[in-house]
């Protein structure tokens, strides 16, 4: 971490993860005294309106050097799942935590950042799960995989539950072929949302993939149906999604 001139930390701080691909460490500041180090260190770190922001692009480490520092906010998004193929349904959004004062110690705490799972290869295998994201013991599930049309009567190749639910696959093949897979997979309680149900009938839509502020659309006449609606944060001094 690079000296210089920052603001005293307050005795309380706060700590941010909005995204599946990075994450936030925010920290309240008085605005009277001068210090040469702020209360914690890791990621990249930036002061924004008295509140210092540590954004991690990549797995790390948050350290946490001042004992006056004792609550913090966090805000965790794992990674997405991937998208069916073949008249497959939605990837699920990556599971969403948010704490409003999480009671932390001093010392270190290990940051995992989860990713977004490649789509499906194949119409008769699902996508994969996004992976999670992980704050010391706090674990944001990864978004569920969906699957595409041809998975037959086996279980293992439906659309994936996970942090929100991937949409289940539209049915364009024989009944027997399809069986089952419109439907979508159901979601970590406090996390996100279950994903849409496919159609069985032509044009066979397939369901969106659930979000974190609902569920996917379910697919119809007019196609497949729309991914479920995402939650919006200020936590970098702009609205992000």
């Amino acid at each position: 971490m690079s000296s210089g001139r920052f603001i005293r930390p307050a005795r309380r701080c706060y700590f941010l993860w909005p995204f599946a691909t990075f994450l936030w460490i925010l920290c309240a500041l008085s605005v009277s005294v001068v210090a040469e180090q702020l209360p914690a260190e890791g990621g990249n770190i930036a002061i924004i309106d008295g509140f210092a922001i540590h954004t991690f692009l990549e797995d790390g480490v948050f350290t946490v050097l001042d004992t006056s520092l004792t609550a913090i906010e966090v805000l965790m998004v794992a990674g997405g799942g991937g998208g069916g193929m073949s008249v497959g349904g939605g990837g699920g959004a990556g599971g969403v935590l948010h704490y409003n004062n999480l009671q932390v110690s001093q010392g270190s705490h290990a940051v995992v950042v989860g990713s977004g799972g490649p789509g499906a290869t194949d119409h008769s295998n699902p996508a994969s799960s996004g992976s999670d994201s992980q704050f010391s013991t706090l674990v944001a599930k990864g978004g569920g995989g969906a699957t595409g049309q041809k998975a037959g009567y086996d279980y293992s190749r439906y659309s994936k539950s996970g942090g929100s639910g991937a949409g289940g696959s539209g049915c364009g093949a024989s009944t027997f072929l399809c069986i089952s897979t419109n439907t979508p997979g159901s979601a970590v309680q406090g996390q996100g949302h279950a994903g849409g149900t496919g159609q069985r009938s032509s044009p066979w839509g397939a369901g969106g993939g659930g979000g974190a502020g609902g569920e996917g659309k379910s697919g119809d006449a007019a196609g497949g149906g729309d991914g479920g609606v995402g939650l919006s944060f200020n936590i970098s001094g702009s609205l992000k999604f």
